[in-house]
């Protein structure tokens, strides 16, 4: 049967157990009550993946590793040891892949799910000190990367004060579009006269910690890294 292009509209008396395939396919109240029978599910196992996806938006290429990372943090540690979790990405044609990670069963101190999942607590708060800008600066920045795209030799311009610490950037591209990166030092940077939270995480100066915590009164634990708590 060849479809028409337009919706099928179920009538009160037509029950959807008669509906046939083809007419479901495009069937809001089938895709309503769809919704509304696994929302219960979606809430448990897919939404605590998507903390990124909200805040960021699609990033493409990482966009399936973003939700794992956002499921890892979202979770007691207790409560990943063994599971296994489906990988599902597709793209807006018709390629998709499907996967599955099984995590270990050892969550012992200084395993490697565990330094895993420590190493993803901050997230929430790393997406929390993105700084804001103005419109019209975002246009600019987004123009100046139209413009210098492909460019050989470049080098790019900018401030790195507002890069996390750890962070990579590009440094330079030669004549031949081979590109030199560097790494933002893991040191504590002052910004307005106040050291940020994500800096001080990185410092391993016990005094520049302490001077951190009087005027921001954010409790930090002082181990051989300084971390925040």
């Amino acid at each position: 049967m060849e479809y028409s292009g337009m919706p099928f509209q179920q009538s009160k008396e037509t029950s959807r157990r008669d509906l046939r395939l083809e007419d479901t396919y495009f069937n809001k109240e089938v895709e309503k009550a769809f919704v509304d029978h696994s929302k219960t599910v979606f809430e448990k196992k897919t939404k605590p993946s998507l903390l990124i996806a909200k805040e960021v938006g699609n990033m493409y290429t990482p966009s399936l590793y973003a939700c794992l990372v956002s499921f890892l943090a979202s979770q007691n540690i207790e409560d990943l040891k063994g599971i296994r979790v489906g990988m599902f990405s597709y793209g807006s044609g018709l390629a998709a892949t499907l996967f599955s990670l099984r995590f270990s069963d050892d969550i012992a101190k200084g395993s490697s799910l565990r330094s895993l999942h420590d190493s993803l607590q901050n997230i929430k708060m790393r997406l929390g000190s993105r700084i804001k800008v103005s419109p019209k600066t975002f246009t600019e920045i987004l123009k100046l990367r139209d413009t210098t795209h492909h460019q050989a030799p470049y080098t790019p311009i900018g401030s790195l004060e507002d890069l996390f610490p750890g962070t990579w950037y590009l440094e330079h591209v030669d004549d031949k579009h081979r590109r030199t990166y560097q790494q933002v030092k893991k040191s504590c940077i002052q910004r307005n006269g106040l050291l940020s939270k994500m800096n001080v995480m990185n410092c391993e100066s016990t005094k520049v910690a302490e001077e951190f915590c009087k005027v921001s009164a954010t409790p930090i634990c002082l181990s051989e890294n300084v971390q925040l708590v």
